[in-house]
């Protein structure tokens, strides 16, 4: 049995791993929505993204994803393999990220951050992604 003062060392490995795994930089994806294109084909998956850094240093992301149906996507910001776009979200109030199938091979992006996006690719396997900056509120 370890006494009281045994257990101090224990304790204190046990707080700086909680802290260290409470403050991972890892992405917390606090919202997720899909949006078929019209043929079915394509998915387009809007995330609202923490970057994980915490201590008052992290960042709110909104980004889509864009894949074929049922090919799921990878990664987030910069590293994603299927973000077509992103851009920083902290700022409030705003009007949240959305989009909008013109067409079975063409995607509208509308968002309202005062940030320039960090990614915004013109076309992603076939389909022609335009952009519109809303109002901010």
């Amino acid at each position: 049995m370890l006494s009281a003062r045994g257990s101090f060392p224990l304790t204190v490995v046990l707080v700086i791993a909680l802290a260290l795994v409470a403050c991972s930089d890892s992405p917390v994806v606090e919202n997720s929505q899909t949006v078929v294109s019209p043929d079915g084909e394509f998915v387009a998956t809007l995330e609202t993204i923490d970057n994980g850094l915490g201590f008052g240093l992290g960042r709110e992301y909104e980004e889509v994803h864009l894949s074929r149906r049922g090919a799921g996507f990878q990664g987030h910001g910069a590293s994603g393999s299927t973000v077509a776009f992103y851009v920083e979200a902290s700022e409030r109030p705003h009007v949240p990220l959305s989009v909008r199938w013109l067409s079975s091979r063409e995607l509208e992006v509308s968002f309202d951050s005062p940030t320039n996006p960090g990614r915004s690719l013109a076309f992603v396997d076939g389909i022609s992604l335009r952009y519109k900056r809303a109002p901010t509120q």
